[in-house]
């Protein structure tokens, strides 16, 4: 009587397996989703290493909020209310 299969490691071995298997797929499909569509700056369309990014030239003209502001919301005031 020579080897038989063997016996599964453990009872979760399958699901792991699908899921390893389903990441790799995702990840495949989402870089041919790159090539196909490559991700883009969201104020100038330029190319970006990732979705959803701004490239170098829009991100240094971003203006943030600066004091004064809302504490709660972040609104800016129009002017200094403790001045």
């Amino acid at each position: 009587m020579g080897p038989g299969p063997h016996p599964n490691p453990s009872p979760n071995a399958g699901p792991h397996r699908a899921a390893r298997a389903a990441s790799w797929v995702r990840a495949r499909l989402a870089a041919a989703l790159d090539l196909a569509l490559p991700p883009l700056c969201l104020a100038c369309r330029r190319p970006v290493d990732a979705p959803g990014r701004l490239c170098p030239a829009c991100w240094s003209e971003v203006d943030f909020i600066a004091a004064p502001q809302c504490e709660s919301c972040g609104v800016p005031f129009a002017y200094d209310p403790g001045a």
